[in-house]
């Protein structure tokens, strides 16, 4: 039986860190983007949402002492409302506009890295 594999944004994000973390001078995490988890008195976890936070990248690092951000989106994918808002007010806050990027892959944030 052949079975075709069709990543998702969740294993291209691991791969995409697998690669960062490996490059030299280079540490990269995930950006928690979709909340926090609480106890409540009851002793179960819940998943307090971030609303506030819509629209950060997905991946932060460093890169020696450059730091970038990097959207992560499936082939085809552009970006939300939320996340090009988050993304013009941070390139007018910090004029960085050449340290975050959108990809669709491992090659592309391989491009990205080379410039930084």
């Amino acid at each position: 039986m052949n079975r075709i594999f069709r990543q998702n944004e969740s294993s291209m994000c691991m791969a995409v860190l697998n690669f960062l973390n490996y490059m030299p001078r280079t540490r990269a995490w995930r950006m928690e983007t979709t909340g926090m988890p609480r106890r409540p008195a009851d002793g179960s976890y819940r998943l307090v949402r971030n609303r506030e936070r819509r629209g950060k990248p997905d991946i932060a690092g460093f890169k020696g002492l450059t730091g970038f951000l990097i959207e992560l989106k499936m082939p085809g994918e552009g970006l939300t409302p939320e996340q090009e808002l988050w993304r013009s007010d941070f390139v007018d806050r910090t004029g960085a506009g050449d340290r975050i990027a959108v990809c669709h892959g491992v090659d592309e944030v391989q491009q990205f890295w080379e410039k930084l």
